[in-house]
């Protein structure tokens, strides 16, 4: 479950065009924190990236009636112990945030 914290907590900052720099002294970053753009080691943000494209797609399939892949569904299982839909909501946004980031308001769930 941490590290859906830390997903999510990267999610909402990129939503808020949070200061990266700012954000990682608040939550303990040691060292130099100088043009920070991100809370997220480079791995956790290709995990994150995965797994927002799995949650977009498990979510359109879903939607259509459509079977969920069993090893997308597997992943999803591993990442959430008891997912919700606003996690699953803003996980499936992540790779629209950093593929083109802009107006944050057109990328909320249900906004």
């Amino acid at each position: 479950m941490k590290q859906l914290n830390r997903y999510l907590t990267e999610i909402i900052a990129l939503l808020v065009r949070a200061d990266f720099d700012q954000l990682s002294i608040a939550l303990g970053a040691k060292g130099n924190s100088t043009g920070t753009v991100s809370i997220l080691s480079n791995n956790e943000r290709r995990n994150l990236f995965k797994l927002s494209c799995v949650t977009s797609k498990a979510a359109e399939l879903s939607a259509a009636g459509l079977p969920i892949d069993p090893r997308d569904e597997q992943i999803l299982r591993e990442a959430f112990d008891r997912p919700s839909a606003l996690r699953l909501d803003y996980i499936s946004k992540y790779k629209d945030l950093v593929a083109k980031p802009g107006d944050w308001t057109q990328t909320l769930p249900g906004y």
